[in-house]
């Protein structure tokens, strides 16, 4: 299976929230012959927050395909298989935001097994 470019380095944040762990990073693709490119299927067993700064994508995850505009954010779980689809030539920039938790946690129960989120933050 692909293993990503960019693995995160967890770090435990606050007391208060013992185990937890988050990692944010801002990435740029150049996007230029195929508009229509995507990086492989892959998964990581964290919660993957996707906000997306510049180019509508696609985005393969829960078992469908959703379109995440500029401005919007994708919200995957841990070990849900995801990957993203650039449908634009250009520079795509975006910025992922993971969190790990223990599986006992009710920090992110939001996230029920059907649960995929796409809102616009802008």
């Amino acid at each position: 299976m692909y293993k990503p470019k960019f693995l995160p380095q967890l770090k435990e944040i606050g007391s208060f929230m013992k185990d937890v762990k988050i990692y944010i990073s801002k990435h740029e693709s150049e996007v230029s012959k195929n508009p229509n490119e995507v990086e492989p299927l892959h998964l990581h067993e964290y919660v993957e927050i996707f906000f997306n700064v510049s180019h509508e994508v696609s985005f393969l995850v829960g078992g469908g395909v959703h379109q995440v505009k500029t401005g919007e954010i994708l919200v995957s779980k841990p070990n849900e298989v995801h990957m993203c689809i650039y449908q634009e030539e250009g520079v795509h920039k975006h910025f992922c935001l993971w969190i790990s938790v223990p599986e006992n946690s009710k920090l992110l129960s939001f996230l029920d097994k059907e649960y995929c989120y796409c809102s616009s933050l802008i």
